[in-house]
């Protein structure tokens, strides 16, 4: 079992590889900017580009996903807004078409 977790770079996405990959599973982190070290594979992608979605979906069986923009992040709530929903919408089309039987989303 494969578990892809997104927004790896943030705390909880950082506490969760760590947790997920001291159990003994299988986890491939993922992020747009990798700064801090993790015990797992992990693989910059910028989750707003469909085909990423279906590069990084390809064997993954459970998904984690905790990535979006912060409140602050953009130069306003509409644009951040729109990119939340189009990057977690893109996963979700990715994952259904590539097999993902799990997708838990925070």
């Amino acid at each position: 079992m494969r578990v892809l977790v997104t927004g790896a770079a943030g705390y909880l996405g950082r506490d969760v590889c760590h947790i997920l990959a001291e159990s003994g599973i299988d986890v491939l982190a993922t992020d747009q900017n990798l700064r801090h070290r993790l015990p797992v594979p992990m693989r910059v992608a910028n989750l707003l580009d469909r085909f990423a979605c279906y590069q990084i979906l390809e064997g993954v069986d459970i998904v984690v996903h905790l990535a979006g923009h912060p409140r602050d992040y953009t130069p306003s709530i509409q644009l951040g807004l729109t990119e939340n929903v189009t990057l977690t919408t893109n996963l979700l089309q990715a994952g259904v078409e590539q097999g993902v039987r799990r997708f838990l989303f925070a």
